[in-house]
This record gives structure tokens, sequence and C-alpha cells, in this order.
């Protein structure tokens, strides 16, 4: 990762056989979410990913870059786990955006002053 940047958070996923760390870049105002994954090996993969406002929504981009030596197999089931990550990723947002949604609606049902938001958009201003 780049100098300026420091790491705000190490996650541990284990699966099966296999430990992986991940270190994200620190909070930003610019929807940068770079990420380095070490391998059960000691490698280190950085990958590149972004939050891209777009109207009340967003578009979320990961760069997904083919290894050195590394098959189409192997490059092909990355790619699908990356989908489905992002896919679970889709399906948490718009699960908080609707709990947000709720929280919204019935504190205006009980006091309509409460309108105010209490869910916001971390990277807009």
């Amino acid at each position: 990762m780049a100098a300026e940047s420091k790491q705000i958070s190490t996650l541990i996923d284990r699966s099966a056989a296999d430990v992986y760390r991940y270190a994200f870049v620190a909070r930003n105002e610019f929807g940068v979410l770079d990420h380095e994954v070490t391998l059960p090996s000691g490698d280190v993969i950085y990958n590149p990913m972004r939050v891209i406002p777009y109207g009340d929504a967003c578009e979320v981009v990961f760069t997904l870059r083919r290894q050195p030596d590394m098959s189409n197999e192997d490059f092909e089931r990355d790619a699908g786990l990356v989908q489905a990550d992002l896919n679970r990723l889709k399906q948490l947002l718009e699960a908080a955006q609707w709990r947000c949604a709720q929280r919204i609606l019935s504190r205006s049902l009980t006091s309509p002053s409460s309108m105010s938001p209490v869910c916001s958009n971390p990277y807009r201003s």
C-alpha cells in the first residue's frame, strides 16, 4: 500500500485449511477500500477497491488481478469468489438501508419533527 496509507483493521478469515489476513487502508472521504490479503504462504496480494457514489446508491469496483503463474481455473475460481463476496456485500447493504428506512419511518410516525436522517453515507458531504 502507499506510504501515506495506514492499516485500520486486520480481519482473519479461517477456512478449513488456511488462514488469510486482510489489512485495509485508513477510512477516507474518497471511497477507497484498498486492502492487502496475506495468504498462508506469506505472500501479500494488493487489491484495489473503490466505492463510487451514484445518486442515492453507489457502485463498488473491485479489481481482480491475475497472479503470476496462476492457472485459468484458479483465476476463474478467484473471480467467482470475488463475485460471491460482492453479491453478499450488496445484500448486506440493501438490508441495512431497509432497516435504516424503517427506523426513520417509525421515528417520523411518533414524532414528525424527528425526520432527520439517522442513517447517512459517510462519504457524502
